[in-house]
């Protein structure tokens, strides 16, 4: 009767908030698609990829936690019987990835999201992503980029001088036997600090990468074959291609360098922020 639903309707119902996992909680978690920005970022960048298509994978430490590394090797020498030995040194330091955050906040508001055509949330995501990726490639190889205690990793190739374990050259031509001439002469400190070439990696611009596949030789065979303009194979070492690379080649020991990553999702404020 009217009693019996006039009490139904007054019983206590929880309110759907965002706080209640089992109710509304879940229809606004924005973990996945967080997931899927991350995921479609990462494949964009140089750094995303190292470990995919035969390119070796960087070395992955924890945030916050000293990696031992040496800066200086040891010698030993042959000793005759009764004779006194040699003393040696090395010389070792400790690194550690502190926790740093890369970001671009776009605003959108509620009419624009559900009344623009194309879908301008998609054009947003696609921008930032462009972005992001961008500052990130510019930053892991510019010369130029020091670190930032806290705030910003410096770039790998920053510390590289001439004749230094890890060093920069000079081009001596564009023909191919002078970039033979350079790609030993690149290869030359990692031979002499007894580093495995087979984990070394090719980092060069859409430029370069285009001109090297199109080079032949007098009988019109490709001069480096398994070179393409997306990258392949150049001298037997695996390539990784990009835009923001500009003019530079850099041969890198992708075990030599260390990433930590966090891939905890973070969920939007409010709806009006991308």
């Amino acid at each position: 009767n009217d009693n019996r639903l006039l009490n139904l309707v007054k019983a206590a119902v929880a309110p759907a908030t965002t706080q209640n996992t089992e109710w509304a909680g879940a229809l606004t978690e924005g973990k996945e698609a967080s997931k899927e920005f991350i995921e479609l970022l990462l494949p964009e960048t140089i750094l995303g990829k190292f470990g995919t298509n035969g390119i070796p994978s960087l070395r992955e430490i924890p945030f916050n936690v000293l990696v031992p590394g040496q800066s200086l090797g040891g010698s030993a020498t042959w000793v005759g019987e009764g004779k006194a030995a040699s003393v040696t040194t090395a010389g070792f330091f400790n690194t550690k990835l502190d926790r740093m955050k890369l970001s671009a906040i776009s605003v959108l508001t509620e009419e624009m999201i559900l009344d623009s055509s194309p879908a301008a949330d998609i054009l947003v995501r696609d921008t930032l992503i462009a972005a992001i990726s961008s500052r990130i490639d510019k930053d892991f190889i510019d010369p130029t980029k020091t670190e930032s205690a806290r705030l910003s990793p410096a770039s790998i190739t920053n510390k590289c001088t001439k004749w230094k374990p890890y060093s920069s050259i000079e081009s001596v031509g564009n023909n191919s036997a002078a970039i033979k001439r350079d790609a030993v002469a690149m290869h030359a400190p990692f031979i002499k600090a007894n580093i495995p070439t087979d984990r070394l990696v090719w980092l060069m611009g859409s430029s370069t990468a285009l001109t090297l596949s199109l080079m032949t030789t007098q009988s019109g065979a490709p001069a480096f074959p398994g070179m393409t303009p997306g990258g392949g194979f150049f001298l037997g070492k695996p390539v990784i291609v990009s835009s923001n690379i500009g003019k530079m080649l850099i041969l890198a020991d992708a075990a030599s360098i260390l990433i930590a990553k966090d891939v905890r999702q973070t969920r939007p404020k409010n709806r009006e922020t991308d």
